[in-house]
């Protein structure tokens, strides 16, 4: 008989410091975080929680908890939780981390007796080494940190109090840090020699953090809680828990903003993993991404708002009809809200008071047609086939007109073509009517016409990523963000936003073609915001190409996407096999002076065509096995163009 998964929970807090500044309100939100869990995990997991507070949570001991109650007993299907409330901090990193941390510091977690005359932090390598075991059993990994990553900025009188200590600590000798008892890592040099990822590859987690590293995470001065996790616990109480990470992140962030506190909780999943953020809280069930935002009352500014803006697609002009936006107020009733006003990451909103809206709560909303393109399709073929489609159409016609997806009578020009052919339905472009967009569905079934429209509204929705623009005049240049492109033989590439595209080498096989990487630099005066979208031809966005996956970047400096690994390009197979001269890849750069998020656009990739009666692998990009002042705002849209380095001229 197989024994029931297990919950196994770490959670901590630390108001008393040995060396540092005492906080009020971790323990209360440790406390409350262990009361949470046990009242609330469900069959089949048992709980297995384990509190540590203040003194109990020196370095040392820190480290053995996390190794005896969550490293070592874990087995498959267990969820393993690791909570920490209390300071973080910053220190020097050694040289042969340069490459990973652009700000060349380390970011980490102070223990009970850390500090000058005491232990060291216990930094994200560490936790990431102590983490490793866990690579081979299937866990769900989650790890809370209601805590700050700042550096010593500068603050003004009777502000919040800060979970952060106030200076960086000094580079430490290669010997106190946790893997240096390892033989494999003794020595400095091995990080050197080889890529982080390859010596300590990430485990699959999920990360929410209080605050970006950039920022601060605040504490209640009186009421002796912190705000990331007294919001965290009201909304995962007001969902019943059901709710994933994303909607999670989105409706703590409103919060943060309507309380106007400089904090922007964060989620980070290592490479190719973003797609778990939509899985439920502490359950690793992913469901469907909702594009749905949050509507709460800004007491300063006397006005509603929606935590969606011009980055997410949204416009009020004179030449587009503002979009619908559906507030749900619960108990199946709704009301229509008018955008008023939209900055970069969030709008101005106004509608018809109601008798049970509340300025403290906060309200679903929903948003018709954002990120869509709208749609023409041209029908062909077999009379089966179209039938099917036209009692789709006539059983779902509101819903292809809310996802702008029409029907024409003749075949034109910038439309889309759906082919009925032997029981199966093939989707073409208008301009490339020989090269299917996607693989064929089989069947003339319901299911199957349903299953060509979300992949109809699923291209549609990449469409509309791909040309997104900021079309108010902004004081942002197109020149805001500078890439650089480096192979590993000759000289860099760098990109101008007159240059039609960047051309680049695919290999023919592993050990052929050469390999990129690929650097953005602020041009600009301001501090911005910047995201790095990888687009592809199967109609995929992966938006972790940096880390964080919207970063701040300071004047004048620099960041490699990927940190710094190098790329090796190989086209699709379908590229080759239907003899097409070359691949479009893109990089969809978005820079922004306010903080937004960019979860929101990712799309996985969908299965690419096939020559009629054969079945193709997949290749791509590879990354030695894997790749993927103001409110003002801009994108760039750059190019990459693989040559078909198999192709022959007919």
């Amino acid at each position: 008989m197989m024994s029931s998964p297990i919950l196994r929970a770490l959670v901590v807090g630390i108001n008393e410091f040995l060396y540092q500044k005492n906080l009020s309100g971790c323990v209360n939100d440790a406390q409350n975080m262990a009361t949470y869990l046990a009242e609330h995990i469900s069959e089949p997991y048992q709980p297995d929680i384990k509190l540590l507070k203040n003194a109990e949570v020196s370095r040392d001991q820190l480290i053995n908890s996390f190794r005896e109650h969550l490293i070592t007993p874990a087995q498959d299907g267990d969820i393993i939780l690791f909570y920490f409330s209390g300071h973080g901090g910053q220190e020097l990193a050694d040289q042969v981390f340069h490459l990973y941390e652009s700000d060349r510091l380390l970011e980490g977690l102070v223990c009970h007796d850390s500090g000058k005359g005491g232990k060291p932090l216990l930094v994200d390598k560490e936790i990431r080494y102590l983490m490793a075991p866990l690579k081979n059993k299937n866990c769900h990994v989650v790890t809370i940190f209601d805590c700050c990553h700042a550096g010593d900025i500068t603050r003004e009188q009777n502000e919040l109090p800060e979970r952060r200590i106030s200076s960086r600590s000094k580079a430490r000798d290669w010997s106190e840090f946790v893997f240096a008892k390892d033989p494999k890592f003794a020595e400095a040099s091995v990080f050197s020699e080889q890529h982080l990822d390859d010596l300590l590859p990430e485990v699959k987690h999920i990360q929410f953090t209080a605050c970006q590293d950039f920022e601060s995470a605040y504490e209640h001065p009186t009421r002796h809680y912190g705000f990331f996790t007294h919001s965290l616990l009201a909304t995962l109480n007001k969902s019943g828990g059901q709710i994933s990470y994303f909607e999670l992140q989105r409706r703590i962030r409103a919060f943060m903003r309507v309380k106007k506190l400089k904090q922007s909780p964060h989620l980070y999943t290592p490479k190719g993993q973003q797609q778990e953020v939509m899985g439920t809280f502490l359950s690793g069930t992913i469901s469907e991404k909702p594009i749905t935002g949050h509507v709460a009352y800004d007491a300063l500014r006397k006005n509603w708002t929606v935590n969606l803006g011009g980055i997410h697609g949204l416009t009020v002009d004179g030449e587009n009809e503002a979009p619908s936006l559906w507030v749900d107020l619960g108990e199946d009733e709704y009301c229509e809200a008018r955008i008023e006003e939209v900055f970069s990451s969030y709008s101005k909103i106004e509608f018809e008071p109601y008798a049970n809206v509340v300025k403290r709560e906060m309200y679903l909303a929903y948003i018709s047609s954002l990120l869509l393109t709208p749609t023409k399709i041209y029908l062909k073929g077999e009379s089966a086939g179209l039938a099917a489609i036209e009692a789709y159409s006539q059983a779902h016609e509101e819903e292809l007109k809310k996802n702008q997806i029409s029907f024409c009578e003749h075949e034109k020009d910038d439309i889309y073509i759906l082919e009925a052919d032997k029981q199966a339905y093939y989707l073409y472009f208008s301009s490339e009517k020989e090269v299917p967009l996607i693989e064929e569905i089989r069947g003339y079934g319901p299911q199957s016409v349903a299953e060509v429209m979300k992949k109809i509204l699923h291209i549609s929705r990449w469409l509309s990523i791909r040309n997104l623009k900021n079309v108010r005049p902004t004081f942002l240049s197109e020149q805001a963000i500078q890439l650089k492109v480096f192979p590993s033989k000759g000289s860099a590439i760098v990109y101008h936003p007159e240059t039609e595209f960047i051309a680049l080498t695919p290999a023919k096989n592993k050990e052929d073609g050469l390999k990129y990487s690929f650097q953005l630099k602020n041009q600009t005066n301001y501090e911005l915001y910047v995201a790095c979208l990888y687009m592809n031809r199967l109609f995929a966005i992966e938006v972790d190409y940096l880390s964080p996956n919207v970063i701040r970047l300071d004047p004048g400096h620099t960041v490699m996407a990927l940190n710094g690994r190098q790329v090796s390009l190989s086209i699709l197979n379908y590229i080759e096999d239907f003899n097409l001269p070359e691949e479009v890849l893109y990089f969809k750069i978005i820079a922004s002076t306010q903080p937004f998020e960019v979860n929101l656009f990712a799309l996985p990739a969908l299965k690419q065509p096939q020559l009629r009666g054969q079945a193709l692998e997949s290749k791509g990009f590879d990354l030695e096995g894997e790749i993927g002042g103001g409110d003002g705002w801009i994108t760039q849209l750059i190019e990459f163009h693989l040559k078909n380095p198999f192709y022959q001229q007919r």
